[in-house]
């Protein structure tokens, strides 16, 4: 479950409570046309992993959501990945805290390391109950997300039930399952979503929402060749929990094409006839305007520019009435 979204959520949880709190967060919150803000001494940062630059902070608090290899163009293997978290832990002040999620494997291990460690930073679980639940977000990675947020922020003072109440109206950042518009009976939403199990929890909230009657339809773009071709099989999985998906042409972004990896591979994991090879970006939102009916979710997915097609298939959808 992912980071950007926590850290949308600790800025909340502080401000909730009355905390103006500094940030600085990979995509805009809702409503404010920025992930950045200058304010008090407090700083929520959205840490990155991916290319190891989360090891030049050494905070107070950290959350850990997840350790789920990725980033397979910088870690050579699942186990260099694990040791940059570690060494990250290790960077956290001493009479700092982690929060990690109990749930998640990786995070649980992190856990079991630093209380094996003769000092350092006091370490807090959360997850093992699902999350808040209770709060009427969608989906158990937001109420994960929350818990997670909720603790942050009483860490600094912050009161519980404040805390709580401005979770419950969390109003979310850019491209995290973000509502695009509605025409026809048909939502349509984009999410930034690019490794399986990002994927599988994206779907399984907007599955939710659907309800018995409505179909998810996805376009999903995949991110990097060297993503792909780890991942091709696991992609297909997840996407399965879609009724119909269009597969756009690999984003590589910083890499060069690698020989034998496209989106076929994530396509030939996939149940027969739920994916389609979108070689002709254009044609995209026509074709999903055309099979989607009403009381049916459309997600754009992906870390790519993917998230161009939500207003032209919302588009799409208005002109067909």
């Amino acid at each position: 479950h992912g980071k950007t979204t926590t850290s949308a959520m600790i800025v909340t949880a502080l401000e909730a409570a009355g905390f103006e709190p500094s940030y600085a967060i990979g995509s805009e919150l809702t409503g404010r046309g920025s992930g950045a803000r200058l304010g008090g001494d407090i700083w929520v940062i959205e840490a990155d992993e991916s290319d190891g630059s989360f090891l030049n902070y050494s905070p107070e608090l950290a959350v850990v959501t997840n350790i789920e290899f990725d980033h397979a163009d910088f870690y050579p293997d699942p186990e260099a990945y694990f040791e940059a978290f570690a060494a990250f832990a290790g960077r956290i002040r001493p009479s700092g805290r982690l929060i990690a999620c109990a749930a998640d494997k990786g995070a649980d291990a992190l856990m079991e390391r630093l209380r094996a460690a003769p000092s350092g930073p006091a370490v807090t679980a959360y997850g093992a109950a699902g999350g808040w639940r209770d709060l009427g977000l969608a989906g158990d990675h937001l109420a994960l997300n929350a818990e997670a947020a909720g603790l942050a922020a009483q860490a600094f003072g912050a009161d519980p039930a404040l805390v709580r109440a401005g979770l419950a109206a969390f109003a979310g950042a850019a491209r995290r399952f973000e509502p695009r518009g509605r025409a026809g009976g048909v939502a349509v939403y984009d999410d930034y979503a690019h490794h399986p199990t990002e994927i599988a929890a994206t779907l399984a909230a907007a599955r939710r929402l659907a309800g018995t009657s409505g179909r998810l339809l996805v376009v999903f773009q995949p991110h990097l060749y060297s993503r792909t071709k780890q991942f091709a099989a696991a992609f297909g999985r997840a996407l399965g929990a879609a009724d119909r998906v269009w597969l756009l042409d690999v984003y590589g972004a910083r890499e060069a094409p690698m020989a034998g990896v496209d989106s076929g591979l994530i396509a030939s994991a996939m149940p027969g006839g739920a994916a389609a090879l979108a070689r002709d970006r254009a044609a995209v939102p026509p074709a999903v305007a055309a099979a989607a009916r009403p009381g049916d979710i459309v997600l754009t997915m992906g870390a790519g520019d993917v998230t161009e097609l939500g207003p032209a298939i919302v588009a799409e959808l208005e002109a067909r009435g």
